[in-house]
């Protein structure tokens, strides 16, 4: 039973390093990352820092209604679903 938590630990300890290391990438590297590898943490990494903002303008724009909900997540949904390149991308970034 030590061994496993033991990985457990050096799991949890290398997930954490690699987000660390992550958060300094820019938007273009994010994106690039999820599209190319399907990184589950770029895309977290892009939500966190730009999933308030959005919210925000959904909620100025349709009020704080079901509807700026599903604003929100609609925004994230082409990415979430790998059904874009990173050519579609290229504008925001």
């Amino acid at each position: 039973m030590p061994d496993a938590t033991l990985d457990f630990f050096l799991l949890q300890m290398q997930a954490y390093l690699q987000g660390e290391s992550a958060r300094g990438l820019s938007d273009a590297e994010l994106v690039q990352r999820f599209v190319g590898r399907n990184d589950e943490l770029a895309f977290a990494l892009l939500l966190e820092r730009h999933g308030p903002l959005v919210l925000g303008v959904c909620r100025r724009l349709l009020g704080r209604s079901p509807d700026a909900e599903d604003a929100f997540q609609a925004t994230f949904v082409c990415p979430a679903l790998a059904t874009c390149s990173a050519n579609d991308y290229r504008v925001a970034v």
